[in-house]
């Protein structure tokens, strides 16, 4: 969870938040079914304006946060902002004394998702036959991130090898979908990591995911996958 001025990003479960409050104006609504009606309207006009607050505070990568990419990607920007007024209410208003309080939400991926709205679209190419073949578990990796890593969460991740070069760049993948290329995990205190395509990784200085050379094959299979319509998972990156 990542926590801003104006909302929350949950990076683990992928969505973005916020809430806004208006109070209840009884003075120039006569019923209090209008006053509270009203009310609700506007606080989700304030939760949404929210909402937008707290997408400018999200990292498209370490150097750019989506501010910066809205005010010089106009399209970007309509698209977003389209997002975010049809945006859900998460749950009912909470209705109190004096004030309405309305929470609404927008995923990070998917068709209707920020990273759709970002991403450039798919390219014109003919469609690729899935490879039967393949070991399907390949597809299922995991990143152990180094003990006291702090890392910069951000909606693409850049991948690179051990001695950084580059591998693949989240922000440049045009996708039908958009979906996640990474799923961020807070470990346990003294929970361990045995399973099967489970790597220890490192950031760079600039924040990019460096595989060692043992996960490279796996990557290649992976990003494979990706491409040719497989449905391989996002690779799990464990913050200890």
């Amino acid at each position: 969870m990542q926590n801003t001025a104006t909302g929350t990003i949950n990076w683990t479960q992928e969505f973005v938040e916020a809430t806004g409050e208006t109070g209840i104006n009884r003075k120039k609504w006569p019923t209090e079914a209008e006053a509270v009606q009203m009310a609700t309207r506007g606080a989700e006009v304030v939760a949404k304006a929210n909402l937008l607050e707290t997408i400018g505070d999200m990292h498209i990568r370490r150097q750019t946060v989506m501010r910066i990419l809205m005010a010089e990607n106009s399209a970007v920007k309509t698209r977003v902002w389209s997002l975010v007024q049809g945006a859900r209410i998460v749950g009912e208003p909470y209705f109190g004394k004096d004030a309405v309080t309305v929470t609404v939400r927008i995923p990070m991926f998917g068709p209707d998702g920020l990273a759709a709205a970002v991403l450039p679209g798919p390219p014109e190419r003919a469609p690729v036959e899935p490879d039967d073949t393949s070991d399907t578990d390949i597809f299922e990796w995991t990143l152990l991130l180094p003990a006291g890593t702090a890392p910069a969460f951000t909606l693409f991740p850049v991948f690179t090898d051990a001695q950084n070069a580059l591998l693949l760049d989240g922000s440049t993948t045009a996708t039908t979908d958009a979906a996640a290329l990474a799923r961020w995990y807070r470990a346990k205190p003294g929970e361990f990591f045995f399973e099967k395509n489970t790597f220890e990784a490192r950031l760079s200085s600039v924040g990019h995911l460096m595989l060692p050379d043992a996960a490279i094959p796996v990557f290649q299979a992976w990003k494979n996958a990706r491409e040719t319509g497989a449905g391989a998972l996002p690779v799990r990156v464990v913050v200890r």
